[in-house]
């Protein structure tokens, strides 16, 4: 039986080694181009965070959080 930290630490190490760096995807709901990080925090929980350029989606707190929705769906359907 996998234990679920190992399970979220293998899920993790997977994420890591596809999206070390500056990502982009192609937001629905924006209808254009979305730049962000995808990072390790000390506890191991994945932390997202926009690229600095997107000024116009931070600014808007509902908007972040749909386009951060966006991305976690899209980065567990490629897992």
């Amino acid at each position: 039986m996998v234990k679920p930290l190992d399970f979220a630490k293998e899920t993790w190490d997977k994420m890591e080694s596809m999206y070390e760096g500056v990502q982009v995807m192609d937001s629905i709901i924006m209808g254009r181009p979305v730049r962000y990080y995808v990072f390790r925090s000390k506890d191991g929980i994945p932390i997202i965070t926009l690229h600095d350029h997107e000024w116009d989606i931070t600014r808007d707190k509902k908007l972040n959080k749909k386009i951060v929705g966006e991305i976690i769906n899209k980065l567990t359907e490629e897992l």
